[in-house]
């Protein structure tokens, strides 16, 4: 494989459901946090557990209901890069506010979800 591939574009699955999702899709692993606090004789850090965020804007078609994609909770999320990487969020909850409008920009609802820290699926 060649190590040239950026990532590029992400696939994005629900509870094994695939959602479209246009470019700008984002992820953030979580994970355990590490602050560093500066004393007289050195550095020391403590730790906190952050959680994963998944930002992405699908379709909203005459098939989505913004009500279910508003209340999703606990649900497994893949996130899937075009580079190879595949992540698994699991446990994760629908946290912005999901609002749709119409005209050229519209028919697109954004979702924003937090869960347990990223699992990077290897193989």
């Amino acid at each position: 494989m060649s190590n040239r591939k950026l990532f590029g574009r992400a696939t994005i699955h629900i509870d094994g459901q695939f959602y479209d999702s246009q470019p700008g899709a984002s992820l953030q692993v979580g994970g355990l946090r590490s602050v560093a606090r500066a004393f007289t004789h050195g550095i020391k850090y403590n730790q906190s557990l952050q959680p994963s965020t998944i930002t992405c804007s699908v379709p909203v078609t005459e098939d989505t209901s913004i009500v279910a994609l508003a209340s999703l909770t606990e649900v497994d999320i893949t996130f899937r890069c075009d580079s190879g990487r595949t992540y698994i969020i699991r446990n994760a909850v629908q946290t912005g506010a999901v609002a749709v409008s119409d005209g050229d920009s519209g028919g697109i609802a954004p979702l924003e979800f937090s869960g347990d820290p990223a699992e990077e699926i290897v193989g």
